[in-house]
């Protein structure tokens, strides 16, 4: 079929204006738009690299609006790229149509390709800007992370400064927080194909941890300044809860409204190759005290860096704030 002229025109050329004078590239990046295709595939931001990480500065609740942002510049930079993809795919189709016709002019074989490269410039582009985005994202949740840890770091030295009273715990137990907090406030249709909950969720290694990690933000953000609390229940509560209730997750062979529930076996895993793991000689679990102890205990040395422990073992479930 012959190509008109107009054909050229059919996308417009600045539709990813917004993209370049929001961030202008970056040159001597040629690793950005590898990463860039990884995201497109659908993996999400990495946790951050090793090493030394940010400092807490005291305010948790500007830590979590940053992530926020960032989360939401990231999510803008996967539909850019997304967009710039699908440009450069019909780009390309387009091109090769106009080599194939024998009645197109010069001209326009020209433009075609001319197009062609600016799209692919544009989606370079892209993939450069998600792969910041990226970093923005992991620098957030570090800075999250810190805060959240000084933050509980602080409410568990126990005794108040001097002629200061430190407000307790809400609640004692993780048992408490379940049964008087997260139940009355997760009143959701209860269906079988689209939810799951057990009512002996204290016997799930993967509940019990994600539970226990609730409940610790929870007594951290409630006294924080507004929205603290609404940012809780948005990024933590919601976020668990998903986790926990989906049909396909821990409780996916358990059934609340019958009482049933299953143990489920660990996921098998196989001893990594003697020194390949340098223990922390420190650890209370698999470092030197506790191979001190085996040795006393069994006679025999204990095998380094392991231990015999599930998720949910390997944790000492106390009362928080004892």
């Amino acid at each position: 079929m012959p190509i008109s002229s107009d054909e050229t025109d059919w996308f417009d050329e600045d539709m990813f204006s917004p993209a370049y004078a929001e961030e202008p590239p970056t040159d001597g990046d040629p690793a950005a738009p590898e990463a860039a295709q990884r995201r497109r595939q659908g993996a999400q931001p990495a946790a951050g690299a090793g090493g030394a990480g940010p400092a807490a500065t005291g305010d948790l609740t500007g830590a979590l609006a940053a992530l926020e942002r960032a989360q939401e510049a990231y999510e803008s930079a996967e539909t850019v790229l997304a967009d710039a993809e699908g440009r450069v795919a019909v780009l390309e189709h387009k091109v090769a149509a106009v080599e194939a016709d024998e009645t197109a002019q010069e001209w326009q074989r020209a433009a075609a390709r001319e197009e062609l490269a600016r799209a692919r410039r544009a989606f370079d582009h892209a993939g450069r800007r998600l792969v910041r985005a990226e970093g923005r994202v992991e620098a957030a949740q570090a800075q999250v992370s810190a805060e959240q840890q000084a933050a509980l770091a602080t409410m568990g030295k126990g005794e108040a400064d001097e002629g200061e009273e430190k407000e307790p715990p809400r609640f004692a137990t993780v048992e408490l927080f379940v049964e008087q907090f997260v139940l009355p406030n997760w009143t959701h249709m209860y269906v079988d194909d689209r939810v799951r909950w057990c009512r002996k969720w204290w016997a799930h290694a993967e509940a019990l941890s994600r539970l226990e990690a609730l409940w610790e933000a929870f007594e951290v953000m409630r006294l924080q300044p507004a929205p603290s609390f609404s940012t809780w229940l948005r990024d933590h509560f919601d976020a668990h809860m998903r986790v926990l209730t989906d049909p396909e997750g821990v409780f996916w062979d358990c059934d609340a409204d019958r009482d049933e529930h299953t143990a489920h076996p660990q996921w098998p895993s196989d001893p990594a190759p003697q020194g390949m793991f340098k223990p922390i000689k420190h650890a209370q679990i698999g470092g030197q005290a506790e191979e001190q102890d085996h040795d006393q205990d069994h006679g025999e040395p204990a095998r380094e860096g392991t231990a015999d422990l599930d998720l949910h073992k390997a944790q000492q479930h106390e009362p928080l704030g004892s």
